[in-house]
């Protein structure tokens, strides 16, 4: 596992998490947040955006989300995740979406 911290200037505003397979073609990310002071200016886009970059041999992405928290599942979808099918209830009104984003000749399919 591989732990990133999401600075702006010298401050820690958030971190990430990336477990890659063996191959480095498939990667999960997660958990990853955002300081709330900071959510919607751009720095979770752009943490994704990097995190991306910087596994540029992965193929497929894969993460989970709360289906109830609808800024999350609209934030992942604007980023090009689909829901895979799979979902875990794990309380009542708590259910959790996997999603899925692929990679093809460097376009997201």
């Amino acid at each position: 596992m591989i732990s990133i911290f999401i600075k702006l200037k010298e401050e820690i505003i958030g971190y990430a998490c990336i477990v890659t397979n063996e191959e480095g073609t498939q990667a999960k990310i997660g958990p990853i947040g955002i300081l709330p002071q900071y959510e919607e200016c751009g720095y979770g886009t752009e943490a994704m955006k990097l995190i991306e970059k910087e596994f540029p041999a992965v193929k497929e992405w894969f993460l989970d989300t709360i289906l109830q928290e609808t800024k999350l599942t609209h934030f992942y979808s604007k980023l090009g995740y689909k829901q895979t099918g799979k979902v875990e209830s794990i309380q009542e009104n708590m259910t959790i979406i996997f999603l899925k984003r692929e990679w093809i000749d460097g376009c997201c399919i």
